[in-house]
């Protein structure tokens, strides 16, 4: 009973916080201890703690092997690598000479291309007449062209048409669409503002890219040979780009109603343009067609885009129009109708004698001209309202061109 009654004071006690005595038959202390550590608070009387705790040594326990495994791997793969290298060491220095002999070989074999970068200026350097002739087209027609435009008669290769799978999309032509371009709008002499164009009113029909050692010559001259001697098979207006190191001639088909007035006027008043069904572009593109020459430079306007390429191209070509007979020396030549030859309206555009702004863009898109998708579009400037709205008078995008793999004349 009294040993009970101790029992009961001493848990009072302890659970205010003070110390728990614990007391035998003899009334004398057998243990005390703090009442932070009584009972209640122990773990193994509580079992969800029990498991809070075994959890916790457990994920440690999962921790540690799992680094012990990384460092395992990254000790075995650092080993492979010492091994690896140590295996290329030991290779025989004769036969790694003999490897670079017979790569050398290859490389020296007329059938092989040469490779260069893309980005790289083909120009700084000149190339000597070995190179020159290992350079062909990648795609096999193109070749088959080229081995035939030294034949006498033959015409030179002209580029092809996009898509071309043969040489990866590159080297070839298309027409961009005309929603790209913004001109003239019916009310531009009171409003300023300019509307989309309608539809071309020139079809495109080929592009030519030529190298020339004599930057005296004049490729479009040779009207019998360009456009793969297929030029004057149709009436034609040609924009040729003559550059230092050669010409890119581009070709646009002219319809019938409009061919006609192709070096009509031989006097200096033009013939009046009268037709009903003409649209006012139409108009002013036949009065282009047969006027002088003073009369096509106040005319004919440049309209260029860099529909892709390096930003410091596409940030020097903003694709602002421009008037190009007075920027640039141009020239123009009229080859009349003949039995068996169609009209033809030829404007050479002189960009090696042109000013010193033309002549630094042209230099810097020289050197990334391998990495362009360039449009280049001409529009015949409306100046009165009967001339208005303007019409896009063509265009022509060029999908990576690449000098080194034209022909050279």
């Amino acid at each position: 009973m009294t040993e009970s009654i101790f029992a009961a004071t001493s848990s009072c006690y302890g659970g205010c916080g003070l110390e728990e005595t614990f007391f035998d038959s003899s009334n004398q202390p057998k243990m005390q201890r703090p009442a932070s550590h009584s009972r209640r608070n122990d773990h193994s009387t509580q079992p969800h703690l029990r498991c809070r705790s075994e959890e916790r040594t457990r994920n440690a326990d999962e921790s540690l092997r799992e680094s012990e495994n990384e460092q395992a791997h990254d000790k075995q793969e650092r080993k492979a690598l010492q091994k690896s290298s140590t295996a290329h060491k030991e290779v025989d220095e004769d036969d790694f000479h003999d490897a670079l002999a017979e790569e050398a070989a290859d490389k020296k074999s007329p059938n092989d291309r040469i490779h260069r970068r893309a980005m790289s200026d083909p120009f700084d350097t000149p190339l000597s007449d070995e190179n020159m002739a290992q350079l062909s087209h990648l795609d096999a027609e193109a070749e088959a062209a080229e081995l035939s435009m030294n034949t006498e008669g033959k015409g030179y290769p002209t580029l092809p048409r996009y898509p071309m799978a043969a040489t990866r999309n590159k080297n070839c032509w298309s027409e961009p669409p005309v929603s790209i371009y913004s001109v003239r709008g019916p009310k531009y002499l009171s409003n300023s503002k300019k509307v989309p164009s309608g539809n071309y009113l020139l079809p495109a029909i080929g592009c030519d890219l030529f190298l020339v050692e004599d930057e005296s010559l004049d490729v479009g001259c040779r009207t019998n040979r360009i456009l793969n001697g297929h030029l004057r098979s149709l009436p034609t207006f040609s924009i040729n780009f003559r550059f230092p190191w050669g010409s890119m001639i581009m070709y646009w088909e002219v319809p019938s109603k409009l061919a006609k007035y192709i070096g009509l006027n031989k006097k200096s008043s033009m013939v009046p343009i009268d037709e009903p069904d003409f649209s006012p572009a139409e108009k002013v593109l036949a009065n282009y067609l047969q006027g002088d020459e003073e009369y096509k430079n106040e005319r004919l306007k440049l309209i260029p885009y860099v529909a892709e390429g390096p930003w410091v191209v596409r940030n020097m070509v903003t694709g602002r129009p421009a008037i190009i007979g007075k920027k640039l020396p141009v020239s123009y030549k009229t080859f009349p109708a003949e039995p068996g030859l169609a009209p033809l309206c030829q404007c050479t555009l002189d960009i090696g004698s042109s000013s010193a702004t033309a002549k630094r863009i042209v230099s810097v898109c020289r050197r990334y001209m391998s990495a362009l998708t360039v449009d280049i579009g001409f529009v015949i400037q409306g100046e009165t309202a009967d001339e208005l709205p303007e019409q896009m008078l063509g265009s022509i995008r060029i999908h990576y061109p690449d000098p080194l793999k034209a022909p050279q004349l």
